[in-house]
C-alpha cells in the first residue's frame, strides 16, 4: 500500500524553506544559502503539487530556482578565490545581473503561482483537507497581500546586490576623478544594501509567519 504524505505535516517545511529565503546577499554571496531553502519548499509542496496544478507549476519554478541558486553559491566562491581584484569586481557584477534576471523570471511567477494554488485548494477541497489549507479561505485578503508583498521582496532583494555592484562600473568612466570613485564607497553601499534588504527580509518573514498562523 502507498503511503501518503500529510500535507499540513509537510507545509510545515515551507517555514525553513521562508527563514533561508528572507536574508540578504552580499557581492552574490547568500549569508543562508537560498538553495537550502527551496528544498525546503519543495519537500513541504511534494503532497501538494498532484491536489493543484498551480502548485505544481511553482513546484517546477521553486526547482529551477534551486540550481540557479547553486550555481551562484559555486560561482561566488569560484570568484572569491581570485586575487585580481578589478576581476572580482567585474564578476561580482555580472553574477548579481545573472541572479537578478533569473529571479524575476522564475521567482516572480513561482510565488504568484503557489498562493493562487494555495487559494485553489482552500476553495476546492475545504473541509477536506488539512487545517492549514482550510484556514486560507477565510483569509483571503491576507493571501492578497501576502501577494503583493512576496513579489516585491522578491524583486528587490535581487535587485540590491546588483545596484551596489553595478558602482564598479564608474571606476574608469567619466565619473571617476583623482579624488573621488564611486567605488571606493563599496563597502558603505555594500552594508546599506543588506541592511535595507535584512529589514524587508525580516518584515517579510513575520508576515509569512503570520499568515501560516504559527
Amino acid at each position: 500500500m502507498e503511503k501518503k504524505c500529510s500535507p499540513s505535516l509537510n507545509i510545515k517545511w515551507l517555514i525553513p524553506g521562508i527563514a533561508f529565503l528572507c536574508n540578504p546577499e552580499i557581492a552574490g554571496f547568500d549569508i543562508l544559502p537560498d538553495f537550502i531553502g527551496y528544498c525546503f519548499l519543495m519537500f513541504g509542496l511534494s503532497c501538494l503539487r498532484d491536489l493543484a496544478s498551480k502548485i505544481n507549476e511553482a513546484f517546477s519554478a521553486f526547482k529551477k530556482l534551486f540550481w540557479i541558486s547553486l550555481l551562484q553559491f559555486v560561482a561566488f566562491l569560484v570568484t572569491s578565490s581570485s586575487s585580481v581584484a578589478s576581476e572580482q569586481a567585474t564578476a561580482y557584477l555580472c553574477i548579481t545581473f545573472a541572479v537578478l534576471i533569473f529571479s524575476w523570471i522564475f521567482g516572480i511567477p513561482a510565488w504568484l503561482r503557489f498562493f493562487d494554488g494555495l487559494l485553489y485548494l482552500s476553495d476546492m477541497y475545504n473541509g477536506s483537507l488539512d487545517e492549514p489549507i482550510r484556514k486560507k479561505k477565510h483569509r483571503s485578503g491576507l493571501v492578497s497581500s501576502m501577494r503583493v508583498f512576496t513579489v516585491i521582496f522578491v524583486m528587490i532583494k535581487p535587485f540590491l546586490p546588483f545596484l551596489t555592484e553595478s558602482t564598479s562600473l564608474s571606476k574608469d568612466t567619466f565619473l571617476t576623478t583623482k579624488r573621488f570613485r564611486i567605488y571606493d564607497f563599496i563597502t558603505l553601499f555594500r552594508a546599506l544594501g543588506t541592511f535595507i534588504c535584512l529589514a524587508i527580509g525580516i518584515v517579510w518573514l513575520i508576515f509569512m509567519l503570520k499568515f501560516w498562523a504559527v
